[in-house]
């Protein structure tokens, strides 16, 4: 099986760096990238083309949703959702073959 390719977005770096270390102790994960923010996140994303976004709501410059929004595009068969300290946003939904 191959791992899941995951990129992670927060401009805190101890979150950032924390979360990639534990995702990669996993055996079906992969962590290819990480991101301070949102621009920094799409970029990254169109470069390495990863399976999952790990992306924080509230980074500055470009926030997480709008990150997420230019990465979805048109294609609604992704669900993107962060948690913020106060809220939990849900940008796109519809069912997804990959689950």
């Amino acid at each position: 099986m191959t791992a899941v390719r995951i990129v992670v977005a927060d401009d805190q770096q101890v979150v950032r760096a924390g979360f990639a270390a534990l995702l990669d102790t996993q055996p079906d994960f992969t962590v290819v990238g990480t991101a301070r923010d949102g621009a920094e996140a799409v970029r990254t994303c169109r470069q390495l083309r990863p399976d999952v976004v790990l992306m924080d709501v509230r980074m500055p410059g470009m926030d997480g949703i709008e990150a997420t929004r230019r990465l979805a595009g048109g294609d609604r068969r992704r669900t993107g959702l962060s948690r913020g300290r106060d809220r939990l946003a849900g940008l796109a939904s519809s069912s997804s073959s990959r689950a």
